[in-house]
């Protein structure tokens, strides 16, 4: 999946790795959007520190969706 997500943004990303062992740290990648809760463990790196895109794929029936929840400084691992 990684691939298909960096070649539909013509980005390199990736999905969180030792990260989702913790409960709190996954907590800080949650967003809220219309009263729902979405986790954006996905993200990208505009650069090393800074500059992060977190995001999460909104996958339903008809289409497949992409979220852009968190645009910041390199969260906490």
């Amino acid at each position: 999946m990684p691939n298909a997500i960096s070649s539909r943004l013509g980005i390199d990303v990736s999905v969180e790795g030792n990260t989702r062992g913790s409960a709190r740290l996954m907590r800080e990648r949650d967003v809220e959007f219309y009263g729902r809760v979405y986790r954006c463990e996905w993200h990208s790196k505009i650069e090393q520190h800074r500059n992060c895109i977190h995001f999460c794929v909104i996958e339903d029936m008809a289409e497949t969706r992409i979220l852009i929840g968190i645009f910041t400084e390199h969260l906490p691992t």
